[in-house]
């Protein structure tokens, strides 16, 4: 995918996206951090449902938007009405519930939420277009994404090329 958008950036926009992100000083860092939250955030969802976890993993996108609110109330300054307190004490008290019911603190569900809470301030605060954003991200992400596939195929258990056969 990281071809295909590049390509799509590339055709619709020549280097300008570039220039655009490479103009703000702060964009290329911010982007960095972006992209090493977004790829925990997946690893961590991958491994946690092929470990077995899938309700927690569930629970976790049903936290991330409280976390939102919260992340919006604190960093980016913005301020709620009553009702709309109210709607997020309800589910406060859901995801308590939850909780309580599950028996032991969900980290899993918590890493979640908290890492995809972080991914949506950080390209907040950031003023990219919202593709040219993720084409950078796909740079970044792209060689540690190679090598780890390449570390996985040689005998550490990748099945890209060994599990499936080509038919």
């Amino acid at each position: 995918s990281t071809v295909m958008v590049l390509g799509w950036l590339l055709i619709s926009a020549r280097l300008g996206w570039w220039r655009k992100i490479a103009a703000q000083p702060r964009a290329l860092p911010i982007l960095l951090v972006s992209s090493l939250t977004i790829a925990f955030n997946w690893g961590l969802y991958i491994w946690a449902v092929n470990a077995g976890h899938v309700i927690e993993t569930s629970l976790g996108y049903f936290i991330n938007p409280l976390v939102n609110v919260l992340l919006g109330v604190l960093v980016l300054k913005e301020r709620l009405r009553r009702l709309q307190w109210v709607a997020v004490a309800m589910a406060a008290v859901g995801v308590a519930w939850l909780t309580i019911d599950a028996g032991t603190p969900p980290w899993i569900a918590l890493g979640l939420a908290c890492s995809f809470g972080l991914y949506g301030l950080l390209r907040k605060l950031v003023s990219v277009d919202p593709v040219a954003g993720l084409g950078v991200e796909s740079l970044y992400l792209f060689l540690p994404a190679l090598a780890f596939a390449i570390w996985a195929e040689n005998g550490h258990g990748g099945a890209f090329f060994h599990g499936w056969g080509w038919r």
